[in-house]
């Protein structure tokens, strides 16, 4: 069964009907396992709890590579990378949380009917993946208003630059390394993005999503930090917007500084707390993260595959997840087709 992000809510509530209230989510390969642990409670409410930290979960992937060479060990994410999706989820804030909200109070928000130029996102390829614009309630669209009913930001400015650095076209056309390292689960990888091409491919889903979806301006420039940001001071000499960037490169932000364009830097955290309280949406969206970089994640009662052989664009751009649930005559299988429907169905009535 095939789940869309949204809908990912779903196996939350099928699980908690079955009282399934702890909930482990592990990688197959026992030299990784369990990467999270989660309470879900009454109330919306769900305990999160890390039972590694990132250096811990740096030492088990080292040690995939002396066992099993390259190809698995490039096929798990780096610990800065599960940091990000992590913080993509909104489970963890950015190490330098403050500082970005102060700078949003002052670059965000434009009177543009008072004559303010409007505001312009533009984003860094390092942080394209991770949906910061709406982890940071800024999109013009979903971010909220301010006290005088102004949006955060106008729209998007987005380099050619940047969108030439989404390189993703990577595929696992013999999955047997990743079979004896991880487990045949892994033998429905076989023709997908593996590893950083995974995180890349998302980048690529996210630009789409925002070109389809949102105001965007196209700024043009070659590849390369000052290119890059040498288009952006042209875009705003000739179209009297403001642009304003954000990365995770310390270098990107102050030449950008440098050059009279506004820039925020996005630190993420180091290490992992020991546990967190969140929403269940939040770790929905936890879900969705990590099954899409892992590939594939080991739950009670269900095997989710973030990519899957045959796995097309539409079902990148919809954002969905396959779900297998285990066993014979699988009771969590008839409860997701139900609450599916009724979801379904109330979006429908929504609309």
């Amino acid at each position: 069964m095939q789940l869309e992000r949204p809908h990912l809510m779903v196996l939350l509530n099928a699980l908690y009907d079955l009282d399934q209230t702890s909930i482990s989510v592990a990688h197959p390969s026992d030299d990784i396992g369990t990467l999270l642990e989660i309470r879900l409670k009454d109330g919306d409410t769900a305990e999160i709890i890390f039972p590694i930290d990132v250096d811990e979960y740096r030492d088990a992937r080292d040690d995939i590579r002396l066992q099993y060479g390259d190809t698995p060990y490039n096929d798990l994410p780096d610990r800065s990378t599960l940091v990000r999706a992590l913080t993509a989820s909104q489970v963890l804030e950015f190490e330098n949380q403050s500082a970005i909200e102060s700078t949003l109070g002052r670059v965000c928000y434009p009177a543009v009917e008072a004559g303010e130029s409007p505001v312009m996102l533009g984003l860094d390829a390092n942080i394209f993946p991770w949906g910061c614009p709406d982890v940071l309630d800024i999109d013009h669209e979903t971010g909220n208003t301010d006290d005088k009913d102004r949006r955060p930001s106008n729209g998007y400015a987005l380099s050619s630059g940047v969108v030439d650095e989404l390189h993703w076209r990577y595929s696992h056309w013999d999955p047997e390394p990743l079979v004896e390292a991880f487990g045949e689960e892994f033998r429905r990888l076989e023709g997908q993005p593996g590893g950083s091409r995974r995180e890349g491919r998302l980048g690529l889903q996210k630009y789409q999503t925002l070109v389809g979806t949102r105001n965007v301006d196209f700024v043009d420039s070659e590849i390369g930090d000052d290119e890059i940001i040498n288009g952006y001071v042209r875009y705003s000499k000739n179209r009297r917007k403001k642009p304003f960037l954000l990365s995770n490169d310390y270098g990107f932000i102050e030449t950008a500084t440098d050059e009279g364009i506004a820039a925020q830097h996005l630190k993420f955290q180091s290490m992992l707390p020991g546990r967190v309280t969140a929403s269940w949406d939040v770790v929905a969206n936890a879900l969705y993260y990590l099954s899409l970089l892992f590939g594939v994640l080991i739950l009670p009662k269900a095997t989710l595959y973030g990519v899957w052989s045959g796995k097309e664009d539409a079902s990148w751009q919809k954002e969905k997840i396959d779900i297998d649930c285990r066993g014979s005559g699988s009771n969590l299988q008839t409860m997701l087709a139900r609450q599916r429907r009724i979801a379904q169905e109330f979006e429908r009535i929504a609309k």
